[in-house]
C-alpha cells in the first residue's frame, strides 16, 4: 500500500527529534516579518496622513467661518459709514441679518469733529470687531483709519 504520509511519520535518522525537524526548515520566516515590519510602517504612515488631512480640514473651515464674520463686520460697519454720511451725523446703530451670520454696528462723536463706527460680526461661533475713525463728518465723510479690534 503506496500513502503519502508527513515527515513525521517517515524514518528519521537516529538520534533526530521529530519536533526538531519541524522547526529546522525556517525558509520563509525572515520574509514574513519583514512583510509584517514594513506593512505595520505603511499602516502607521497612512494614519498620520490620515489624522493630518483631518486636522487640515478643521484648520481651514474655521478660517473660513472666521473670515465670514470679519465680513460681517465690515458690512455692518459700510452700512453705519453709509448712514453717517446720508444723515451728516454720529449717533445711531443698527443690525443686519445676511446669510452667513448677523452683525450690529453703532456710530458715536468722540469730540465736536471725529466720530468713530464700531461694528461686531457673527457667524456660527466666530466673533470679528472692526472700527473706523472719521475725521469730518460734514460735509462728507473724512476716513482716518478701518481696522479690525480684538473687541470693543
Amino acid at each position: 500500500m503506496n500513502m503519502i504520509t508527513p515527515e513525521l511519520f517517515m524514518p528519521q535518522p537516529p538520534g533526530a527529534s521529530p519536533l526538531r525537524m519541524l522547526y529546522t526548515n525556517q525558509e520563509g520566516f525572515v520574509p514574513l516579518i519583514s512583510v509584517l515590519v514594513i506593512g505595520a510602517i505603511g499602516l502607521e504612515i497612512a494614519t498620520s496622513l490620515l489624522l493630518l488631512g483631518l486636522g487640515a480640514v478643521r484648520s481651514s473651515a474655521a478660517l473660513e467661518v472666521g473670515l465670514q464674520a470679519r465680513s460681517l463686520a465690515d458690512a455692518c460697519a459700510t452700512e453705519g459709514l453709509r448712514q453717517v454720511r446720508e444723515a451728516v451725523a454720529c449717533s445711531g446703530s443698527g443690525v443686519l441679518t445676511l446669510a452667513s451670520g448677523d452683525c450690529n454696528f453703532t456710530t458715536s462723536l468722540i469730540s465736536p469733529t471725529d466720530c468713530q463706527i464700531e461694528a461686531q460680526g457673527t457667524a456660527q461661533s466666530s466673533v470679528r470687531y472692526v472700527e473706523i475713525h472719521l475725521t469730518q463728518v460734514d460735509p462728507d465723510p473724512v476716513l482716518a483709519s478701518w481696522r479690525e479690534v480684538t473687541n470693543n
